[in-house]
């Protein structure tokens, strides 16, 4: 019985050194408000390299707000893509109390659009242009950080 007992610990124990680890990090831009919101994206050219933000031909989704402004996910929305001049200008109508994911980060950790990624990853968002009725707000990519909370180990604007 010790024996069986030591043999499944020991498999137990390789299968978890010889496992790999993987996370992802997603962003994501909540319209907390009553009124619908749009948001223009203006990306870098990614094509040597593997963007952090979505271009307009890649898939985005959209979640139902949770009470904190995150995703709650399961609970699918719907969104409009506005495509403009190319998959690197285009934008996207949201919702109210929707959560639209823009981008991920696989295996690293997110600590500043000036950082190094790893796996060839790399910062493309050159700015944000949302407008909310009158209201129009800019972000730029090195204001980018500043309007971040971190939610459930994502990385939320939340508007």
């Amino acid at each position: 019985m010790k024996k069986h007992l030591l043999s499944a610990f020991l498999l137990f124990i390789l299968v978890f050194a010889f496992e790999g680890c993987s996370w992802v990090n997603h962003f994501y831009i909540t319209n907390n408000s009553a009124k619908e919101i749009t948001v223009e994206f203006q990306l870098k050219d990614s094509s040597n390299a593997m963007p952090l933000f979505y271009t307009g031909n890649n898939v985005h989704e959209a979640y139902q707000a949770n009470k904190n402004g995150g995703p709650e996910h399961g609970s699918l929305a719907k969104f409009q893509k506005i495509p403009l001049e190319n998959p690197l200008h285009f934008k996207i109508t949201i919702l109210p109390n929707t959560t639209l994911q823009i981008g991920a980060l696989f295996n690293d950790k997110y600590e500043s659009y000036k950082q190094d990624f790893i796996n060839g990853r790399f910062f493309n968002l050159v700015s944000l242009k949302i407008t909310k009725g009158d209201a129009i707000m800019i972000i730029n990519s090195n204001q980018f950080d500043s309007h971040l909370k971190k939610i459930s180990g994502d990385f939320v604007i939340i508007l």
